[in-house]
């Protein structure tokens, strides 16, 4: 209970921090320098750290963490937040200036925090033995003093003077054996922490194998580009009012990231040429970075809290904005012709409206660009696609086509296999029509 506490605690304060903006040891008393991230070990997947220096020392933080606190019936001051975890571990956060938390997707049962701060190792002991009336048996590990509960499902280990290691009594020996040569954090994952530099907080996870596949077969048509991708890295700093996002992206291979690229420049172009978008959206997705340099992808904002508040309030009728103009159709029309083997389709939708219908084209235009440039998609599928005219004038909407039997056929057979049931119920509807 005591270990659950402390890890929610951490990884409250990470996010927030986000939004709103580690054993008497061997040769006790050394203080060579130990770098958190260092100390991951190989199991692990993701990794979190915050400065708390500087996180707990910003009011707009305070503010934001209080207010969590208050609505969850918890103290309504930062304060009180701080002492009430105190009271509850042990532990007086104010006493670290880094923490650092890790652990592997999809397993609750292993997460692990490294602490980095100025504290009396005696002290913390027996503050976390009153706080949770139990009682921490030490026991060395390769010469490092582990204290652990009955249970095991908690422990500290002081593996410098200023550095402690928290979590189960397993993930505690996990991290000294890295600190003694083991395996440390897969090279993806730790290049991706590294490269997010210097900031208030700071995320790197791996993406997992079966995750990628699982798109793969729920989703046909994904962009080859989201399969390939290796780890993702988050980071938010904040100067005064000043607030600066980072996300960065390692794919296998420079052209994944070169289509990956393709597609937030398409999407920012269609945005940008969409009537109803909101000012402070357009405004904000002008001021997004994109770049890539070889495998790596970069998107990069930065703001003030008044501009980021304003995308904030302009970004709920933008979601809105994909479906809006399916509600302002008044009319559907739809004509078939053959002659030989030319096949014709026409479908003609009117909308109330121009500014629908013009809505309506860019949703089009914006799905034929993104197909365009998936790498993975069948050719029969672009092709079909290219071929399919999308024309509106004044509130209609027509979507033309025009192909032999033959190359519908084709396409038909491009389709991926978890839209063939589809295809394989058009054969009856076409004899019904006959």
């Amino acid at each position: 209970m005591m270990r659950k506490k402390l890890i929610l605690l951490f990884m409250a304060i990470t996010l927030v921090a986000g939004l709103g903006a580690v054993s008497g040891c061997r040769g006790v008393g050394k203080t060579a320098e130990v770098v958190a991230i260092d100390l991951v070990p190989q199991t692990a997947n993701f990794a979190a750290s915050v400065n708390l220096n500087r996180v707990l020392a910003d009011a707009d933080v305070q503010d934001i963490i209080g207010e969590i606190a208050a609505s969850a019936g918890q103290p309504k001051t930062f304060d009180e937040l701080l002492n009430l975890a105190k009271e509850e571990t042990g532990v007086d956060f104010r006493d670290f200036s880094e923490l650092l938390v890790f652990g592997e997707i999809g397993n609750a049962d292993y997460i692990g925090a490294i602490a980095k701060g100025s504290f009396n190792q005696a002290a913390l002991i027996t503050s976390i033995k009153n706080a949770t009336g139990e009682d921490l048996s030490a026991t060395d590990y390769k010469g490092y003093q582990i204290y652990s509960s009955p249970s095991n499902k908690a422990a500290i280990c002081f593996i410098t003077s200023d550095t402690l290691i928290g979590g189960s009594t397993a993930i505690v020996k996990d991290a000294i054996d890295v600190k003694e040569g083991a395996p440390s954090l897969d090279e993806p994952i730790y290049d991706t922490y590294k490269a997010m530099g210097d900031a208030w907080v700071t995320i790197a996870l791996g993406v997992p194998a079966e995750a990628t596949a699982k798109l793969t077969k729920e989703v046909p048509l994904t962009h080859a580009f989201l399969r390939n991708m290796e780890a993702i890295g988050f980071s938010f700093n904040k100067a005064g009012d000043n607030l600066s996002f980072q996300l960065k992206v390692l794919f296998i291979d420079s052209a994944s990231a070169g289509d990956a690229k393709g597609m937030f420049d398409l999407i920012k172009g269609m945005v940008a040429m969409t009537s109803k978008v909101p000012r402070e959206v357009s405004e904000m997705l002008d001021r997004l970075n994109v770049v890539q340099s070889d495998a790596w992808l970069t998107l990069s904002l930065e703001a003030t809290k008044a501009e980021i508040e304003a995308w904030a309030q302009g970004l709920a009728p933008a979601l809105q904005l994909t479906l809006t103009f399916l509600q302002n159709v008044e009319a559907i029309g739809f004509s078939f012709n053959e002659v030989g083997d030319n096949l014709s389709f026409q479908l003609k939708v009117l909308f109330i409206d121009s500014a629908s219908a013009e809505d309506a084209k860019g949703m089009f235009d914006l799905i034929k660009g993104m197909v365009a440039i998936a790498t993975d998609v069948p050719h029969e599928v672009v092709e079909m696609l290219d071929r399919l005219n999308v024309v509106q004038s004044d509130a209609w909407l027509t979507l033309s086509l025009e192909a032999t039997k033959a190359e519908i056929e084709a396409w038909a057979r491009g389709l991926p296999p978890a839209l063939q049931p589809g295809v394989e119920k058009i054969a009856p509807l076409r004899e019904q029509v006959k």
